[in-house]
């Protein structure tokens, strides 16, 4: 009587995911922008929107980054 009664078999646990492949670019940032009127660059008939601190200039590439993704999640979610 050397069964297996009363003891519990555990699945071995799955392998951890494999890391996210990411590439750091030192120097994405334009030179220069496109001196744009607006924040985003928007073809409303694709549903489509173009973002980035090179549309137009801002204080600092980050707030023209962000005011851009913001302009293109509005143009976006109007053209729905």
């Amino acid at each position: 009587a050397g069964g297996t009664a009363g003891r519990e078999t555990r699945a071995a646990a799955p392998p951890p995911p494999p890391p996210p492949p990411a590439t750091l670019w030192s120097d994405a940032s334009a030179a220069d922008s496109l001196h744009h009127p607006h924040e985003c660059v928007s073809l409303p008939a694709w549903r489509l929107a173009i973002a980035g601190e090179f549309v137009k200039e801002a204080a600092s590439p980050l707030e023209a980054a962000a005011l851009s993704g913001l302009a293109a999640g509005e143009a976006v979610a109007a053209a729905l």
